[in-house]
C-alpha cells in the first residue's frame, strides 16, 4: 500500500488523508492534549510538597539587662543572653498521610481527565472527518446530477426545438441547475469549516490542504447493548474521574474529622550566658479548638455535602454514560439497515425508474416534469445513502468515546 501511495505522489496524484494517520498527528499535536498533560504532570508533583512537614523557623534572641549593643553585659549580669532556637510544626499524626493521599487521588483523576481530552479530541476528529466525508460524497454527488440534468435539458431543448415539448420543460430544467449551483455552494461553505476544524484538531494552519478522503465501507459492530454497557462502565475514563473524585472527597472528610487534633509547635533553643552556665529553652505549644462549634465542626459538615455531591455526580454521569450509549447504539444499528437498504433496494430502483421515465419522454409517454421528479428523487436518495454512512460511522465514534474501544475501521479501503 505504501508503494502505490508512492507511485501515487511521484506521478503528482492527490494521496487521500487517511484518518489513522490524521489521528497520529493529533494526538502528537494537539495543544488540549498537551495542555492536560501538563495538568496531569502539576499534580502528580503535588503529593510529596503535601505529606513533607513544614519549613522550621530559625529565630535569634539577644537579651541585654545591662549595656546595649556593641557593649553588652553578657557573661556580667545573669539576666543577660543570646540565644539561638529552632521552631517546628508537628501536625497531629495521620493529618500529613491524608493530605498526601488526597493530593494523589487529585492526581489520578488528573490522569484519568488526561485520558479523557485524548478521546474526547480523537472523538471530535474523527466526528469532523466522516461529516466532511459525508459533505464530499454529496458534492461529488450533485455534480454528476447537475451532469445528468444537462442531459436532460439538452433532450427537452431538442424537443421544444421540433415542437414536441414544451417551453416550461427547458425553463424548469434552467431552474433546477440554479437550484444545484446554490446546494453546492452549501456544501463548499461546510467542507471549508470542516477542514478548518481538522487543521484546529490537528494544530495547523487553517488552510493547511486536507486531501479528498478514501472511500469509507461500514466498520462492523459485534457488540450488543448490553456489552457496552458494561464496558463502559468499566472503561469510561470521565466515570473514572468521577470515581476518583469521590475518593478525594472521602479523604477529605476523613482529614476535616482530624482538624480538631492540635497541631504541635515545638520549639528548643540555647541561651549563651557567657561566663554563667549555659541554659536549654524547650517549649511545646498546641492549638485549641476553642471555636470547634463554628470551625471544624462546620468543616467536617462541608465534607460530608461534598462526598454526597461527589456520589451524586457520580451516579449522574453513570446514568447518562448509559443513555448515550443506548442512544449510539440505536443510531448504529439504524443508520447500517438503511444504508443497506438504499445500496441495495432504494437506490438501484430509482435508477431503473429515471431511465424508465426518461426512454418513455423521448417518445412523448411521459412528461418532462415527471423525469425531473425522478431524478430529483435518486439525487435525494444517493445523498441519504451517503448521510447513513456518515451517521453510522459517527455513532460508532461516539461508542468508542464512551467505551475505549476501537470501532471504526480508520484505514479507509486498503
Amino acid at each position: 500500500m505504501f508503494v502505490f501511495f508512492l507511485i501515487l505522489l511521484q506521478a503528482g496524484v492527490a494521496v487521500p488523508d487517511r484518518l489513522d494517520d490524521l489521528v497520529r498527528v493529533a494526538l502528537d499535536q494537539n495543544p488540549e492534549i498537551h495542555a492536560a498533560a501538563r495538568r496531569w504532570e502539576a499534580a502528580a508533583a503535588r503529593p510529596s510538597q503535601v505529606r513533607a512537614l513544614p519549613n522550621p523557623t530559625v529565630s535569634f534572641t539577644y537579651w541585654n539587662a545591662g549595656s546595649p549593643l556593641p557593649g553588652t553585659s553578657v557573661g556580667e549580669n545573669p539576666m543577660s543572653f543570646v540565644e539561638p532556637m529552632l521552631t517546628q510544626r508537628l501536625p497531629f499524626p495521620g493529618k500529613l498521610g491524608l493530605r498526601g493521599e488526597i493530593a494523589e487521588t487529585e492526581a489520578d483523576t488528573e490522569g484519568r481527565l488526561y485520558d479523557a481530552e485524548r478521546v474526547r479530541v480523537v472523538a471530535d476528529l474523527k466526528q469532523a472527518y466522516f461529516d466532511l466525508y459525508y459533505v464530499e460524497r454529496s458534492t461529488e454527488t450533485v455534480e454528476r446530477s447537475r451532469e445528468l440534468l444537462g442531459r436532460f435539458a439538452s433532450v427537452a431543448r431538442s424537443r421544444y426545438e421540433v415542437g414536441e415539448g414544451l417551453q416550461q420543460d427547458v425553463l424548469r430544467a434552467q431552474m433546477e441547475e440554479t437550484l444545484l449551483e446554490d446546494r453546492l455552494s452549501v456544501l463548499t461553505r461546510q467542507a471549508g469549516h470542516l477542514r478548518a476544524r481538522i487543521n484546529e484538531l490537528l494544530n495547523r494552519p487553517s488552510d493547511t490542504l486536507v486531501r479528498t478522503l478514501p472511500e469509507v465501507t461500514l466498520s462492523s459492530l459485534d457488540y450488543s447493548a448490553e456489552e457496552l454497557q458494561a464496558i463502559a462502565e468499566d472503561a469510561n475514563p470521565m466515570l473514572d474521574a468521577y470515581r476518583f473524585g469521590i475518593d478525594r472527597s472521602a479523604r477529605v472528610l476523613d482529614l476535616a474529622r482530624k482538624e480538631h487534633l492540635p497541631d504541635f509547635d515545638i520549639r528548643v533553643g540555647r541561651m549563651f550566658m557567657g561566663t554563667f552556665d549555659d541554659m536549654w529553652d524547650v517549649s511545646v505549644s498546641a492549638e485549641i479548638p476553642v471555636f470547634f462549634g463554628r470551625k471544624e465542626k462546620r468543616r467536617v459538615e462541608e465534607a460530608v455535602a461534598m462526598l454526597r455531591e461527589s456520589q451524586s455526580e457520580f451516579d449522574a454521569a453513570g446514568r447518562s454514560v448509559a443513555r448515550e450509549v443506548t442512544d449510539y447504539y440505536l443510531a448504529a444499528s439504524t443508520a447500517e439497515r438503511l444504508e443497506r437498504l438504499y445500496r441495495e433496494a432504494v437506490i438501484p430502483q430509482a435508477s431503473l425508474t429515471l431511465e424508465s421515465s426518461l426512454a418513455a419522454y423521448r417518445v412523448g409517454d411521459v412528461d418532462f416534469l415527471g423525469v425531473l421528479d425522478n431524478w430529483s428523487t435518486l439525487l435525494d436518495f444517493e445523498v441519504e445513502y451517503y448521510t447513513q454512512v456518515a451517521e453510522h460511522e459517527k455513532a460508532l465514534v461516539g461508542l468508542e468515546e464512551l467505551t475505549g474501544l476501537d470501532l471504526v475501521q480508520t484505514g479507509g479501503d486498503e
